[in-house]
């Protein structure tokens, strides 16, 4: 019963694959129509993506001796300062400088700061479509943060590191990941498209049909084949 069971099995599978082979047009079109719409949305209506990158460092107390107490207690303000980044009381700052350009909340989707492992220091990221509005943006939030935080007392000590230049490339999209996903998803669409097809087909193609849908017990098949020319 086992050997019957693998061997029905074995023939589904092969079915199954001889399916997918014959109707391989089906998968190819497929392919071809999503990557096609996956090629024009990404090369043809997502820009281009930029990031400029700033750094500022973080000093636990401003003293002569900068010894390995300090050196903790900077790291532990990183946290606070990179929220202090967020907050509206920079934003308004930043926002005013750049003449009411974008709101708020534009600027914190915008903008990506976070401490640099094991160190004092912060690391600023933004992106844009342009990259100089990136590099200015980056640069205005650092001297922002870097005045505002002046008054307020006990976090009045960061310094700019580094100021932002201009990107040279484009950071974004991945335009590449797009069309690798495009390619799988137009292939599980194809296959999809074949196995609807194939369950909506009712037309008798073998003997197996016979006896699956109309209930009929096939006794034999006569094999389809050309006679050659003097042959009755």
């Amino acid at each position: 019963m086992m050997n019957d069971n693998t061997q029905e099995q074995e023939i589904d599978l092969q079915e199954l694959l001889f399916t997918l082979l014959k109707k391989w047009y089906v998968i190819a079109l497929s392919l071809v129509i999503v990557l096609s719409a996956t090629a024009v949305y990404a090369y043809g209506f997502m820009d281009d993506e930029y990031t400029a990158s700033g750094s500022m460092v973080v000093r636990g107390e401003m003293t002569e001796e900068f010894g390995s107490s300090e050196f903790a207690f900077g790291q532990r303000l990183v946290d606070t300062y990179t929220e202090f980044a967020r907050s509206n009381v920079v934003l308004d700052e930043v926002t005013s400088r750049l003449d009411g350009e974008y709101t708020n909340n534009e600027l914190r989707n915008m903008i990506n700061i976070q401490g640099v492992s094991d160190t004092i220091i912060m690391r600023l990221e933004v992106s844009a479509n342009d990259p100089e509005e990136a590099a200015e943006i980056t640069n205005t939030m650092l001297t922002v943060m870097e005045s505002e935080v002046s008054f307020i007392e006990g976090l009045d000590n960061i310094e700019t590191l580094d100021n932002a230049g201009v990107p040279t490339s484009p950071s974004g999209p991945n335009r590449t990941l797009f069309m690798a996903v495009a390619v799988i998803l137009g292939g599980m669409i194809g296959v999809l498209g074949v196995f609807l097809i194939e369950f909506f087909d009712k037309t008798i193609k073998t003997s197996k049909d016979i006896e699956q849908k109309l209930g009929i017990r096939s006794l034999g098949s006569i094999p389809d084949y050309e006679m050659k020319g003097g042959d009755q």
